[in-house]
């Protein structure tokens, strides 16, 4: 798997080196605002040990935790190793790595409650015509009973 040059890989990477930034943006970046379950896995991570030990993660200690879960399979492990590979300190100005965060975070916000409504839209036309199944449905038996009774008598 190689990394392209994405904001959620400069997200990922800084998470491990500057820990100005981490304190700053962690509370706000959720684990659904990235698009693949890699990097959902790998910030998860950091968000716990960051929650637990007070202090920035190393590569190896995420990776030895994610070796340790259960619900990852041997793909998706051999992924995260890839990718842990190529996290790298980087001169990213700060100023820029927040305001660019902020906007990741903001976007991708606005984004999961389209996708969110959307998917609230689809169930409730999908419970409306099963409704309107069953009713059919119902009347067509009633229908179907009543010829029956009016047959026999």
């Amino acid at each position: 798997m190689v990394q392209q040059s994405r904001i959620e890989n400069t997200i990922i990477n800084s998470l491990f080196f500057k820990e100005d930034y981490t304190r700053k943006v962690l509370p706000f970046i959720k684990e659904e605002y990235f698009g693949n379950r890699v990097e959902q896995l790998l910030f998860g991570e950091v968000f716990k040990f960051v929650e637990k030990y007070n202090n920035l993660p190393t590569k190896n200690a995420i990776e030895i935790e994610l070796n340790s879960r259960r619900d990852i399979n041997e793909e998706e492990l051999q992924h995260i190793k890839d990718y842990i590979v190529a996290i790298e300190d980087s001169d990213t100005d700060t100023q820029w790595l927040l305001e660019t965060t902020e906007k990741f975070c903001k976007d991708r916000a606005v984004h999961n409650a389209v996708l969110e409504g959307i998917k609230y839209l689809i169930t409730k036309i999908r419970n409306k015509r099963l409704r309107q199944y069953h009713i059919f449905y119902q009347r067509h038996w009633l229908y179907h009973l009543i010829s029956q009774l009016v047959t026999i008598t």
